[in-house]
């Protein structure tokens, strides 16, 4: 059996991003990593989403307005969270 079928649905997304990004799928990879992102505040894990919304923001194009302004919103919170301001 395939071992990626008895991984943890967050395991599983994280390489797929990870997967996407270094193939040369930006879209995927960054919508990949928001939703990893946000899976990672929700269980208060404030580093590891502040590190997911950065790849997201890596992964957009200029044109995607409104995932970069999620993605950066995410950071910006995170980053607060953890006391990191500058």
């Amino acid at each position: 059996m395939y071992q990626s079928l008895s991984l943890a649905p967050a395991q599983r997304t994280a390489r797929i991003a990870f997967h996407a990004a270094r193939g040369g799928d930006p879209w995927v990879a960054a919508r990949c990593y928001l939703e990893l992102a946000d899976r990672h505040a929700q269980e208060q894990a404030y580093l590891d989403a502040e590190a997911a919304y950065g790849r997201a923001l890596e992964n957009l194009t200029e044109s995607d307005h409104e995932h970069i302004a999620l993605a950066a919103h995410g950071r910006g919170l995170m980053r607060f969270r953890l006391g990191r301001q500058e």
